[in-house]
C-alpha cells in the first residue's frame, strides 16, 4: 500500500483554524480465479479472472476549534499579594 499526504492549516483566531487535507491512498493489485470443470455445472472447462487495483484520492476541508479546558495555557499574571 502506498500513501501520500499533505496538509495546510490556517488560523483564522487563536483557537480557530481552517485546514485542507489531501491524501492518495494505492492499494496493491489483486487478482482473483474461479475455476469450473467437467461435472462442476457444465461439460467444458471455465476459467474466470478478475484483476483490481484501487487507487483512493481523498480531499477534506475543515474547520477545527481548539477548546483549553484546563485553562494550561493561559497568559501569565503576578500572584495576589
Amino acid at each position: 500500500r502506498v500513501v501520500h499526504w499533505w496538509g495546510f492549516w490556517y488560523s483564522l483566531y487563536d483557537n480557530l483554524f481552517l485546514k485542507l487535507d489531501y491524501r492518495y491512498t494505492s492499494y496493491d493489485k489483486k487478482r482473483l480465479a474461479s475455476y469450473s470443470g467437467p461435472g462442476d455445472c457444465c461439460d467444458e472447462i471455465v476459467r474466470a479472472y478478475l484483476d483490481s487495483q484501487t487507487d483512493v484520492h481523498t480531499v477534506r476541508l475543515g474547520l477545527n476549534w481548539k477548546v483549553d479546558l484546563f485553562h494550561r495555557h493561559q497568559i501569565y499574571s503576578e500572584p495576589l499579594k
